[in-house]
């Protein structure tokens, strides 16, 4: 599928590097990119800008490699760079490995870059065909093609695509254009297509660096599961302790339970704990319990997927919950117990993040809302481009009005809204009707996460006008809309609104998931429009004075979501606390991978009334 001309190499470049190399921690083998470039004379021609395609790619390259993750597994061919002309011998054969797939290559690719230059022909089957070989049979593998013309020699490069890509579902080839048209881009997009990769065109050196910069912060296909690494434990009495913050660590060996000892900072406090993963499977669910050390229950909730609906995974498995406000479980530290519920698939070794948040005593609290409110009519409002960020750590900030991005099949984005007391979000996901999308259903799925990771989309606004799930036929049109409650303080008294308690940064997440048996990576334009109404700070908490948990850094990491400032009576949407950052956190954690997936109506509605009456059922 062809990507307009916005779009740049550093876009595909960056994308490829973000979602191969990062595989989950339980995958068998790191993915693999190896970058394929064209050396062909034509290189030497002009990009639009006074320099040429050449110095573009080398720019754009360039700053690809300063960026790349120490663990990133990446090589370089090139093709064109040694026999001049198509009647000299060797000329249809004319492809190198210049530097081979690896993490400590860097220096290799910035002098293989600095010799780049145009040279000779454009064998891009045969180069294809050798590259497949260099990324290897099994795991994750990524061919990026890069060329500014077709063909000059045989056979031709779109059967051989599609016969390397039909080779396994973990590989894919993606092209990107420069300053191509006519039969070479129809050859260039059907090598993508074949290759089950996107097109992209890129014009001018300009374009190329200033996208590479906006889809730094773009990871396709995965959430960053980030936060500070624990082990927890089989065994109660061996919990590590966690204070508030991020954290990750690996589900347990089938039911096998995870303990974590959650030390309390500040008497009295109510203690809030979330868990969240994309799993592996379609159909699962995991318990999770605060008790206090002596094995007194103070809350419980499960998480769950219940089936599983494009995408070759199950869709968002999270959770969120609050210690109760009783004399054992208001003082002390507590216990967090994650652990597979036996129902539906195990996640074994998986990866998941864990927030924890401390929120100090209040002394007013104020009311709960009468009614559930209405939903509001969204206006356009103002217009801002941002893509969406790939966890709950980089989630871009965002206000009312409409944003844009693009977004592929496969892909999950976030989007982060601050929320005070009083105040309630409206998120409405729209992707536009669009022409020459291969057939085949999608799935367009919006929901949004308080700032411990819970479902914070119960018990919002009534009379939505469509659902949490749109179904996509081709490049029909699709929307889905959530929404919050009111933000107050005596939420948590339901189950239902329990996850609007919290005044910080609230996440929406949208995803787009292809069916299982046609992987794709066509682009398509989003728009999410998105309403905040009710007054700041109207009906919030009186906090007892007490001492205040630090507020970490904006560039300190493990990010942390937002909590109440406890020496604020009427706090607006400030930062929770993060006690134990590591002196050099780890960013990468153990490994990314969730997808918030789509739903046919019924499978949705089915699948709210399972948590609801679970927790019913518990908190009985």
């Amino acid at each position: 599928m062809r990507r307009p001309a916005a779009a740049a190499l550093s876009l595909i470049v960056t994308t490829a590097v973000l979602l191969l190399p990062a595989a989950p921690a339980h995958a068998d083998e790191p993915g693999r990119l190896l970058l394929v470039m064209d050396s062909s004379g034509s290189m030497a021609e002009p990009a639009g800008d006074g320099r040429t395609k050449i110095e573009a790619a080398k720019t754009a390259l360039g700053e690809v490699i300063d960026t790349l993750p120490d663990d990133a597994e990446v090589g370089m061919r090139v093709y064109g760079s040694e026999v001049f002309d198509r009647s000299d011998p060797g000329a249809c054969e004319d492809s190198r490995l210049a530097v081979e797939i690896g993490t400590d290559n860097r220096e290799e690719l910035r002098a293989e870059v600095e010799r780049y230059q145009p040279y000779g022909e454009t064998p891009i089957a045969y180069a294809l065909e050798r590259a497949a070989e260099d990324v290897g049979d099994s795991g994750q593998r990524s061919i990026l093609l890069v060329s500014d013309g077709e063909e000059t020699c045989v056979p031709d490069p779109c059967p051989v695509a599609e016969r390397i890509a039909a080779a396994g579902i973990d590989l894919r080839i993606d092209v990107v254009g420069l300053r191509v048209g006519g039969k070479a881009r129809e050859q260039l997009t059907c090598i993508a297509d074949r290759g089950r990769g996107t097109y992209y065109d890129a014009e001018d050196t300009d374009e190329l660096t200033q996208t590479l910069r906006q889809v730094q912060e773009r990871a396709v296909d995965e959430l960053e599961v980030n936060g500070r690494p624990v082990q927890g434990t089989v065994q109660a009495a061996d919990a590590p302790a966690i204070g508030p913050g991020s954290w990750v660590d690996e589900a347990g060996e089938g039911e096998e339970p995870r303990h974590y000892r959650i030390e309390r900072r500040i008497p009295g406090s109510t203690l809030w704990a979330g868990v969240f993963m994309r799993p592996e499977t379609g159909t699962t669910q995991l318990d999770v319990d605060l008790l206090t050390t002596a094995g007194e229950r103070c809350g419980s909730g499960t998480a769950q997927v219940l089936t599983r609906y494009g995408g070759e995974r199950g869709w968002l498995l999270a959770d969120a919950l609050a210690s109760e406000d009783d004399e054992e479980c208001a003082e002390g530290d507590l216990l967090l117990r994650v652990a597979h519920s036996g129902f539906g698939d195990p996640v074994s070794g998986q990866p998941y993040q864990l927030v924890v948040v401390e929120e100090p005593p209040a002394e007013q609290t104020g009311a709960r809302a009468d009614d559930r409110p209405a939903w509001r009519d969204l206006g356009e409002g103002p217009r801002q481009q941002v893509q969406g960020g790939s966890s709950m750590d980089d989630a871009p900030e965002v206000g009312e009005g409409t944003v844009t991005a693009d977004i592929v099949p496969g892909e999950i984005q976030f989007f982060r809204v601050p929320l005070d007391f009083g105040q309630r979000l409206q998120a409405r996901a729209v992707l536009p009707e669009a022409t020459d999308y291969a057939p085949g259903h999608r799935f367009l799925h919006v929901q949004v996460l308080s700032p411990v990771a819970g479902d914070a989309d119960e018990g919002g606004p009534t009379d939505p006008p469509d659902g949490q799930t749109g179904a996509v036929s081709g490049g029909g049109a699709a929307q889905a809309s959530a929404g919050t409650p009111t933000v107050l303080w005596a939420n948590r008294s339901s189950v239902l609104t329990e996850n609007a308690a919290l005044a910080g940064d609230y996440l929406v997440a949208v995803s787009y998931t292809d069916d299982d048996n046609r992987p794709t990576r066509e682009q398509r334009p989003l728009e999410l429009q998105l309403g905040v109404f009710g007054e700041a700070g109207d009906g919030a908490p009186t906090y007892r004075s007490s001492d205040p948990t630090p507020t970490p850094s904006a560039s300190a990491t493990p990010s942390t979501p937002s909590a109440p400032a406890p020496s604020e009576p009427a706090p607006s949407s400030t930062t929770a606390a993060d006690q134990d950052q590591p002196d050099e956190p780890d960013q990468d954690g153990p490994g990314r991978g969730w997808l918030l997936g789509g739903a046919a109506a019924g499978v949705v509605l089915f699948g709210g009334l399972g948590v609801l009456t679970w927790r019913l059922l518990r908190r009985g």
